[in-house]
């Protein structure tokens, strides 16, 4: 948890089976809490699978996995680590319409842009070897950006090895045996409290 108001954090301490770690530092500031999501990984779940999500990310598991360790075991032995791309999803009409507090996400927000992801930026991220997948939603919203920017994959799912190097966000990644085929996180970031976290 990192300063978060919404009453997560108080959800989250009534749950059997959590562990909670605080950071008080600015997320912004602590290279978008990297650091903390690769030192959790490493101390307590190395060797084992992470799965690295922010709240309003929600994964997607190929059809005929009605679970993630059913996903997981199907995993060639040598993959240590999954690319995880982001699908931006929003309401119909306003961003308004999208209140989760009163339907569930998929219901509020259903919509994507198709193709949801571009593939033209020629960055191939810090390592020199990671393809850059960007949002097709934020290019067409805001078409003078970078052509790298909006960058929409994660390597969100792995057994942390202490060999492994991580970009910003784990956006990019070296010294990894990624899986051939890439999963779906639908990113809820478009909501009626967007306006707000904007400004």
């Amino acid at each position: 948890d990192n300063l978060s108001d919404d009453g997560s954090l108080e959800y989250l301490l009534q749950e059997p089976d959590v562990a909670v770690f605080s950071a008080a530092a600015d997320f912004k500031a602590m290279d978008q809490g990297t650091a903390w999501k690769i030192a959790l990984a490493a101390q307590l779940r190395s060797g084992a699978w992470s799965l690295v999500a922010d709240v309003d990310e929600l994964l997607l598991l190929p059809a005929g996995n009605n679970d993630i360790q059913t996903y997981l075991a199907s995993l060639p032995p040598a993959v240590d680590a999954v690319e995880v791309l982001m699908r931006d999803m929003y309401p119909a009409e306003s961003l308004t319409d999208a209140d989760f507090t009163r339907q569930s996400p998929f219901e509020a927000a259903p919509h994507y842009d198709q193709p949801a992801y571009l593939h033209n930026s020629l960055s191939l991220g810090p390592f020199g070897d990671g393809r850059t997948v960007t949002s097709a939603l934020r290019h067409r919203l805001m078409p003078e950006a970078r052509m790298d920017a909006f960058v929409v994959s994660k390597i969100a799912l792995m057994r942390h090895k202490p060999w492994m190097r991580f970009s910003t966000s784990l956006h990019y990644a070296a010294d990894v045996q990624l899986a051939a085929a890439s999963l779906t996180f639908a990113h809820f970031k478009y909501n009626a409290g967007f306006a707000d976290k904007a400004v």
